[in-house]
């Protein structure tokens, strides 16, 4: 920060300093123009950066914003700029903050909430999710929410199947490559749309990209073997499992040194006869499972599997409906029913003594949720039902009254069941009526509405405003359509703004018995706000008139109550807009004080 600093730490600092380092140049009078004007640029370049939650990108671009209001760096400013700058940056603060502790220990309020983020009004008011909003609003606003500034709320267009196709390809060179994802992977987006978008994304540098372009059920056989060539496993295990990926791929991935791509190759039902055999000897278990699991595993593999050293793998062959039946029996002899009946009980290959044996294993078993297993099984013979039906535990009869293979007779003794939940569930069984559909629309609605009233209480509103009070159904689905497009599209004119009141119009207004601990906040946004506050202490006006943080200085500088000699030092701050309004402030409190 020193004036005789010598230029060539200057440089180090710009180049290779942390946060504070790099702010201290921005802050000093005598910084090389040069060395600023690097921090700009440097701050602009991070602003574009994917995640601004790196610490290297916050740096530069707190750095570049610093240096940008340098004395050496801008023209003379007017004092009619001093407002709309600090409230611009408090603003930005609060838009980028997580606000809920703040919010919680009163540090922040009603003024504060239209400047926060999307996803944080609702969080601090605990009204509904993002998805409730964008579900709401309909399709009545889906091209003014496919313009959203939230990409969030962008995401959820892109994903919706009531999408339109133009709102789609306008939404496939949206900035946001999640956004992107979603419209490739939309199944109303034109197809010439998704395959320049697809080939596109296949070469994005994040990996996570490319494995969402190799997992997507619409991805082009000729793009999933582009992908197979990939340096990241998870790509390459995102291509093995895709159903679209063809024989010829699947066989260069099985010879991939990584296990869990061999694992999903050999899960895979396109893989071939030739592969599968291959696979079949592995080394690690589960590679080996996967391939007794296969259903389009042949039988002569599935005949060496049976005679595995693992018994998983045995269980696995057990359960498949290609292995021979006479291979079953072998199974359930060697290993027993107790291992084996989980697998035998459902597989239609097996004799049915073998699966009447295994059955009545899983329905005599202690544990009530194995019974359960055998219950739910649409092959559990009607005497093991009845049996089953008669179970202590209310889950097991419960899934008797479920299983199709139930009997009208059982259905009607469980309709008379003690447990509540079991003689509903027979007793729609035996009706035969199909449920009424349930209207999503006023369900949404009703859920709002019950969720804002409790809001209203917790947070003292006024619990008397008519949109608290009892609605129809037309009405409430009406209010709430209307107040998710406010709350998206113009917040201020939200039933939520009117609850606050008016004090939601004035983002410095916070209570001033709080002022004290929000200047000393770790929070950014709640810091400017007490550092301006006329019931700041004195004490920390004093600590930040040296902050590297020009927003710090520049609230201090505002503040009325900051003692004169600390405004002086302020007038000849580096920062143009400090300076300034340093200047403006000691000017105003001459003129207080002149009779």
């Amino acid at each position: 920060k020193r004036a005789h600093c010598p230029v060539s730490f200057m440089t180090w600092a710009v180049e290779n300093g942390n946060e504070q380092q790099k702010l201290a140049v921005a802050m000093n009078a005598e910084a090389p123009e040069g060395l600023l004007r690097k921090l700009v640029a440097d701050g602009e370049e991070a602003s574009h950066s994917r995640s601004l939650s790196n610490p290297v990108a916050r740096c530069m671009k707190l750095a570049g914003a610093a240096a940008k209001g340098h004395l050496k760096l801008t023209e003379q400013a007017a004092v009619a700029d001093l407002d709309p700058t600090f409230l611009g940056c408090v603003n930005a603060s609060l838009a980028a903050m997580w606000p809920t502790a703040a919010w919680r220990r009163g540090l922040i309020g009603p003024g504060q909430w239209l400047a926060l983020g999307l996803g944080d009004r609702l969080a601090v008011i605990g009204t509904c999710s993002l998805e409730d909003l964008v579900e709401g609003a309909g399709a009545a606003f889906v091209e003014a929410l496919a313009q959203h500034a939230n990409d969030g709320v962008r995401l959820l267009i892109a994903k919706s199947a009531d999408t339109p196709p133009g709102v789609l390809e306008a939404l496939a060179a949206d900035p946001d490559e999640w956004v992107r994802c979603a419209v490739a992977e939309n199944p109303s987006t034109p197809e010439r749309t998704r395959l320049d978008l697809m080939a596109s994304l296949a070469e994005d540098e994040e990996a996570t990209v490319r494995r969402t372009v190799a997992s997507c059920a619409f991805t082009s056989a000729s793009l999933l073997d582009q992908l197979a060539r990939d340096s990241e496993e998870h790509v390459l295990v995102a291509v093995a499992s895709n159903l679209a990926t063809s024989p010829v791929t699947l066989e260069k991935l099985a010879r991939s040194k990584k296990q869990d791509v061999r694992e999903w190759v050999a899960r895979h039902p396109s893989a071939s006869a030739a592969v599968l055999a291959v696979l079949a000897k592995d080394k690690p278990n589960e590679v080996r499972e996967a391939v007794a699991d296969n259903p389009s595993t042949p039988p002569s593999v599935l005949v060496d599997l049976a005679r595995d050293r693992s018994r998983g793998v045995r269980e696995s062959v057990a359960g498949n409906a290609n292995t021979p039946s006479h291979l079953l029996v072998h199974l359930f002899e060697t290993d027993g029913p107790y291992h084996m009946r989980y697998w035998l009980a459902d597989n239609p290959a097996a004799p049915g003594s073998i699966r009447v044996a295994s059955m009545e294993s899983l329905a005599a078993d202690e544990f009530w949720f194995t019974r359960r297993s055998a219950a739910e099984s649409a092959a559990c013979p009607p005497h093991l039902l009845d049996q089953l039906a008669k179970d202590a535990e209310p889950q097991v009869r419960l899934c008797v009254a479920g299983n199709p293979a139930a009997s009208t007779a059982l259905l009607e003794r469980l309709a008379r069941d003690r447990s509540k939940h079991v003689r509903t569930h027979a007793k729609s069984r035996l009706s035969g009526a199909a449920p009424l559909p349930v209207d999503m629309g006023l369900e949404r609605a009703l859920r709002w509405h019950s969720s804002l009233r409790r809001a209203a209480k917790r947070l003292a509103w006024n619990t008397g405003d008519p949109a608290l009070a009892k609605q129809s159904a037309e009405e409430l689905v009406a209010m709430h359509r209307q107040e998710c497009a406010d709350m998206l599209l113009n917040p201020a004119a939200s039933i939520i703004a009117r609850l606050l009141g008016a004090d939601a119009a004035n983002v410095l207004l916070i209570p001033a018995e709080r002022a004290s601990a929000a200047a000393r906040s770790s929070d950014r946004a709640v810091r400017l706000l007490g550092l301006c506050h006329v019931n700041a202490d004195r004490a920390d006006l004093v600590k930040y008139h040296r902050s590297t943080d020009w927003a710090a200085r520049l609230a201090v500088a505002r503040n009325p109550a900051t003692p004169s000699g600390v405004l002086a030092t302020l007038t000849k701050d580096a920062h143009r807009f400090v300076a300034l309004q340093a200047e403006a402030t000691r000017c105003l409190a001459m003129e207080e004080a002149c009779p």
